[in-house]
C-alpha cells in the first residue's frame, strides 16, 4: 500500500516513510494511526475513534493514542516546509489538515472497496496454497538444466530479496560513484572528483568506520574496479591522450603500493573489471579496434597471456559490466547489440570457455550486481533495482527511490546493497561580515562536505560547533576562527545531532536527539547522555547555571515551553511557547509561540509575560538569538532572510544584514557581533554512495 502525505511517500506495507532520500522505520500501530488521519483527511479523529480504528476497539489507554501521535511528530517534524502535518483540536481530537496534499493510489481505493470476508478468504487462500504448490513442481520438473546450472540451488528457497534504508557512506564535495566492497566486506571503494585536482580518484575506507585509509590518484572517470577474493587487492585502469595502462593496488602490512600489470588500448577510457577466484586471472572489456564492439578478455597476471573469451559479432556497446561469482566460480556479464533496443545476460563457465543466455530486457541496462544465488540485480528504472529470479524467470521488485539511483552492489551474504544516489540536497555553511573579512582557512574548514549544516557560534568565545556528514556518519565538529580543529564527537552510527546549543560557559555542545540530550565535551569530544522521559522537540537553550534545559512540547495538547532539571520537568509557559532563549543575566526567558507571530519575555522569578517585538515570523527554530542587551532575529524575504538588531534598553531597530540563504533554517551570530554564521542550500546535482540493508 503506497500513499502520499505532503513531502512523504508512505509505503504501508513496508512500515516505512521516506522523505526525499531520508527513510523512517514506523510501528505497526503508528503507521496504522497514520493511515487512519489520512484516510480521513479533515475530519477530527476523537482519540475513542482512533482506538476503534486502529485497535479494533480493544480496551487501551489515551496514552497509546498521544504516544503513537508523538511518535509521528517527531518523524513527519523533519520535513521543515510544512510546519502542521498533524493538528490538535484542543478537547476533540486530532486531524491531517486539508492544506496537506494527499494521494492513495487507485489500487490500494479498489482493495478496499474489494474487501472479502475473512472466511472466504481462508478458502481462497488454501486453494492458492495447493495452486502455487503444484505450479513449484511442474517449474522444478520441466525446467531446463541448463538454467538451473546458473543458479546456487541452496537458494531456492531464500526469501525475496527487499532493502531498505537509505545510510550515508559518502558526503564529500563532489560527485562520487561505483562502490565496490571487498568480498570480506573490510573495506569500501568509490570513485570521487576531486575538485580541487579536477580529477577522479578511488578512495578506499573502511565499512566499519567510513574513514579514507587510502586513495588511488588519477584514475580514469570510467574505470569499473573490482576486488580480489583476497580483499589486499584491487585492479583499475588509467588512460591519456598518449597512455592506457591497467593497474593493481595492493596492500601488504598495512601499507598501499600500486604497479602497472598491462598495457591497453589507447581508446579504452571505459573499462569495466572482475577477479577470478584463482588470484592470477583477471578480466576485463576492451574493445579490439576502436570500430568493433567490446569484448571480454582473461589476463593472468603470471604469465601476462591474454586471452579474449567472449566474440560479441554485431555492433553496439558489446560486452560490459562483468561480475564475477565465487560460489559459482562462473562470469556474468551485459551484451547490448542494437543501441539501447535491448540488453542481454550471459554467463561465462571460464573453465569450459561455454557462454550461456540467460535472459533479455528490451531496453538499455546499465548496472547489475550478483546476489549469492546468482541472481542479476540491476537497474530497472532511474529510481529502482530489481532482480531477476533464473529459477522461476521472474522479476521482483529490490529497492525504490525517491531520487535517482545506480551502480548497485549487494555484499555481506545479500544482506546490505551499496549503490549511487543523485541528489540536489548538498547544504553548505556561509558566512556573513560587514568587513568582508571572514579568514579563508575557516571557510575551507567548514566545506569540506557537501552536507555541513547547524552552525552555532559559542557565547563567548571564538569558537564554532557545526554538524558535517563528510564521513558518511554525521558528527558535531568544534573549530575556532582560523578554522583549526578543536575537537569532533564520537557518535555511533544512528544518531543524527541537529540544532546544537551551546552551554553558557562554552564548555560543551548540547543536542536533542530521539529522548535524549547529548552533551559534548568541547575539549575532547566525548559526549554524555541524558534521558528524558517525555517526549519534547525544540531543544533551545541551557540556563546560565548549566543544570537545566528548556525544551517545548505539545504532549498537553498544546504547546508550551519545559524547563527540565535531573527528572524534575518545571513548565514555565502557561500561555503558549515553542522556542525559548534565557537572557545572558539569567533574569528573563525570551520565547516565540506556536504559529503566533511575536516575541515575549518572561520574568523567570514572576509569572507575568510581555510582548517584546509584535508580528513577526518566529515559527523556524533559531529565528532568533540574545547577546547581552540585543536580540537578533530574521525575518524572511523572497531569496533568503534579513536579520535585525533590536536593543532592548531603548528599543532600538536596525537592519543589520541582508542575507541570501536558506529561509527554513537559523542563523547564529558571533559574541562580537561581527559574523554571521548561516545555512545554504546547494543548488549542483551531485552524487553520494549509499548503503540500505536487507528487509526482514
Amino acid at each position: 500500500m503506497e500513499i502520499k502525505c505532503g513531502n512523504w511517500d508512505v509505503f504501508v506495507d513496508d512500515l516505512v516513510v521516506q522523505l526525499h532520500d531520508e527513510m523512517f522505520k514506523l510501528e505497526p500501530k503508528t503507521m496504522d494511526l497514520l493511515v487512519c488521519l489520512i484516510k480521513n483527511q479533515g475530519a477530527i479523529m476523537s482519540k475513542d475513534a482512533l482506538i476503534e480504528s486502529v485497535w479494533d476497539g480493544m480496551i487501551v489507554s489515551d496514552h497509546a493514542v498521544t504516544s503513537c501521535i508523538a511518535k509521528l511528530r517527531k518523524v513527519l517534524s523533519q520535513d521543515q516546509s510544512i510546519p502542521v502535518y498533524i493538528e490538535t483540536i484542543s478537547k476533540r481530537g486530532y486531524r491531517i489538515p486539508k492544506q496537506v496534499y494527499v494521494s492513495v493510489s487507485k489500487r490500494e481505493v479498489a482493495e478496499d472497496v474489494s474487501h472479502v470476508p475473512v472466511a472466504n478468504n481462508m478458502k481462497l487462500v488454501k486453494i492458492l496454497a495447493v495452486l502455487i504448490l503444484v505450479l513449484i513442481v511442474v517449474l522444478i520438473v520441466f525446467y531446463s538444466a541448463d538454467t538451473l546450472s546458473t543458479v546456487k540451488e541452496s537458494h531456492v528457497a531464500e526469501k525475496p530479496l527487499k532493502f531498505q534504508g537509505m545510510h550515508p557512506i559518502t558526503s564529500l564535495e563532489g560527485p562520487e560513484k561505483t562502490p565496490r566492497a571487498s568480498p570480506d566486506g573490510k573495506f569500501i571503494s568509490y570513485l570521487s572528483f576531486n575538485l580541487d585536482e579536477k580529477r577522479w580518484d578511488i578512495n578506499i575506507s573502511l565499512s566499519s568506520s567510513r574513514e579514507i585509509v587510502y586513495s588511488i590518484l588519477g584514475v580514469s572517470e570510467f574505470t569499473a574496479p573490482a576486488w580480489s577474493f583476497s580483499s589486499d587487492r584491487i585492479v583499475f585502469h588509467r588512460v591519456g591522450e598518449d597512455y592506457c595502462e591497467i593497474y593493481i593496488a595492493a596492500l601488504h602490512e598495512g601499507t598501499w603500493s600500486e604497479k602497472s600489470v598491462y598495457t591497453c588500448e589507447l581508446f579504452s577510457h571505459a573499462m569495466d573489471f572482475a577477479w577470478d577466484k584463482k588470484p592470477e586471472l583477471i578480466y576485463f572489456n576492451e574493445k579490439p579496434y576502436l570500430t568493433e564492439p567490446a569484448a571480454v578478455f582473461q589476463l593472468n597476471l603470471n604469465t601476462g597471456r591474454k586471452v579474449q573469451v567472449t566474440n560479441p559479432i554485431v555492433s553496439g556497446f558489446g560486452d560490459y559490466r562483468l561480475n564475477y561469482s565465487y560460489d559459482l566460480g562462473l562470469l556474468y556479464f551485459l551484451r547490448n547489440e542494437h543501441w539501447k533496443k535491448s540488453t542481454d545476460f550471459y554467463s561465462l563457465d571460464p573453465l569450459k570457455r561455454e557462454i550461456k543466455h540467460l535472459f533479455k530486457k528490451d531496453r538499455l541496462i546499465k548496472y547489475f550486481t550478483l546476489t549469492e544465488a546468482g541472481y542479476p540485480l540491476f537497474s530497472s528504472s532511474k529510481y529502482s533495482f530489481d532482480y531477476f529470479d533464473l529459477l522461476t524467470m521472474k522479476q521482483h521488485s529490490a529497492y525504490r527511490a525517491s531520487f535517482p539511483v545506480k551502480h548497485p552492489q549487494i555484499f555481506a551474504g545479500d544482506e546490505k546493497l551499496l549503490f549511487m544516489v543523485e541528489s540536489i540536497k548538498g547544504r553548505d555553511l556561509e558566512i556573513f561580515s560587514h568587513n568582508k573579512d571572514v579568514p579563508s582557512s575557516l571557510l575551507k574548514a567548514l566545506n569540506t562536505s557537501r552536507d555541513d549544516y547547524s552552525p552555532r557560534f559559542a557565547n563567548n568565545t571564538g569558537l564554532l560547533a557545526f554538524i558535517s556528514n563528510r564521513n558518511g556518519s554525521p558528527q558535531v565538529f568544534i573549530v575556532d576562527m582560523q578554522g583549526k580543529l578543536i575537537s569532533k564527537s564520537k557518535l555511533i552510527e544512528g544518531v543524527h545531532p541537529t540544532d546544537l546549543v551551546w552551554s553558557a560557559d562554552d564548555s560543551k555542545v548540547l543536542f536533542l536527539f530521539e529522548q535524549d540530550i547529548y552533551s559534548i565535551d568541547v575539549n575532547t569530544g566525548e559526549h554524555k547522555v541524558t534521558k528524558l522521559y517525555q517526549p519534547y522537540y525544540a531543544f533551545s537553550d541551557v540556563t546560565q547555571d548549566g543544570h537545566s534545559y528548556y525544551l517545548s512540547s505539545d504532549h498537553r495538547l498544546d504547546w508550551q515551553i519545559y524547563k527540565i532539571y535531573g527528572g524534575k520537568v518545571e513548565q514555565v509557559t502557561d500561555k503558549g511557547g515553542y522556542y525559548g532563549i534565557e537572557s545572558d543575566d539569567g533574569k528573563y526567558l525570551y520565547f516565540s509561540k506556536f504559529r503566533t507571530k511575536g516575541l515575549w519575555r518572561k520574568d523567570i522569578e514572576a509569572d507575568k509575560e510581555e510582548l517584546v517585538i509584535p508580528d513577526i515570523d518566529l515559527l523556524n527554530t533559531g529565528g532568533f538569538q540574545i547577546l547581552g542587551k540585543y536580540i537578533y532575529y530574521k525575518e524572511n524575504t523572497k531569496d533568503g532572510f534579513i536579520v535585525f538588531q533590536f536593543d532592548t534598553e531603548n528599543d532600538g531597530l536596525m537592519q543589520f544584514a541582508n542575507i541570501k540563504g536558506e529561509i527554513d533554517k537559523g542563523f547564529s551570530v558571533s559574541f562580537d557581533g561581527k559574523y554571521i554564521i548561516y545555512t545554504n542550500n546547494m543548488t549542483e546535482v551531485e552524487s553520494d554512495i549509499v548503503m540500505a540493508e536487507r528487509l526482514r
